[in-house]
């Protein structure tokens, strides 16, 4: 269990010899790869079943990436099927599918920093509606769009189908 958040810096070919599920990569400016330990929380023990996870610090919003926009006012909608991270209650995966609908200042979002921002939560215990929240907050702060709105619509768990909406328009009325 590591317990530091030291950065340390490996060449490319030492990738092969680390275990990637104890670590959080990603590739800096010189194409070497940045590994940075994480502290793995115990969520649950039930049955005899230990259910660890991993912070909400794991999250990397420093993955996400823009370019410029000038084009005429548009709305853009991302949908991926893809999302999950860990109930911090049962330790269990939650799946989403997460819609992002924006109208862009000068700023679009680039499609494979979203994907890497997205798999940052695939171990991290974080409740469905935070987990909204902070897709919605880590957004708006990159990108500064005219409007952005992200719903989360999580697999049904127990009978109980849920969906989470965060909107641009009701968090900041009035600005659009």
């Amino acid at each position: 269990m590591f317990t530091t958040k030291k950065s340390i810096l490996f060449p490319c070919k030492l990738l092969s010899h680390i275990y990637y599920n104890l670590l959080k990569t990603f590739f800096d400016k010189r194409n070497q790869v940045v590994f940075l330990f994480w502290e793995v929380n115990t969520v649950v023990e039930a049955e005899g079943i230990k259910l660890e996870s991993l912070p909400e610090s794991a999250i990397d919003r420093d993955v996400l990436e823009t370019f410029p926009y000038e084009g005429v006012k548009q709305l853009i909608h991302y949908k991926t099927e893809e999302f999950s991270a860990v109930c911090p209650f049962s330790g269990l995966p939650d799946i989403a599918r997460v819609d992002i609908f924006y109208i862009p200042g000068d700023r679009c979002l680039e499609l494979k920093s979203l994907k890497y921002y997205f798999v940052s939560y695939r171990n991290v215990g974080i409740y469905q509606e935070h987990a909204t929240d902070r897709i919605f907050k880590d957004i708006w702060e990159v990108l500064k769009p005219q409007w952005l709105k992200v719903v989360t619509k999580y697999n049904i768990r127990g009978g109980i189908e849920a969906e989470c909406t965060v909107d641009s328009a009701d968090v900041f009325p009035g600005e659009e």
